[in-house]
């Protein structure tokens, strides 16, 4: 998983470009470990959904495909050293047991 911070004038269809939280933009690759399918994907945060807490900070994010419509489909809670990764229930995955949720452990520095 990779996690990166854009302008919200980079984002297509964004609220507006002087949101003082700047959206974030993940991506993460899958792999089904028992026949080497991979799937990517993409995502940006929807600035308005994030909450943040002793328990980390929770995002809510819009995967970039024509299947999101635009609407926040992936909820991201990034906590001290991983993230725990939960798509929307009807979001389907990119093959047969190849999924995004779960926890996701950071490594190395």
């Amino acid at each position: 998983m990779v996690v990166t911070d854009v302008s919200a004038c980079e984002t297509s269809k964004a609220l507006g470009c002087m949101s003082a939280a700047r959206p974030l933009k993940v991506s993460i690759r899958t792999i089904n470990g028992a026949n080497d399918h991979d799937c990517d994907l993409d995502a940006v945060e929807e600035t308005a959904g994030r909450v943040s807490g002793a328990a980390g900070l929770q995002a809510m994010l819009v995967i970039q495909d024509d299947r999101s419509g635009g609407k926040p489909n992936l909820s991201i809670t990034f906590a001290k050293g991983g993230a725990l990764v939960k798509p929307d229930d009807a979001f389907i995955g990119c093959g047969a047991g190849v999924g995004y949720d779960g926890r996701w452990q950071r490594k190395g520095k």
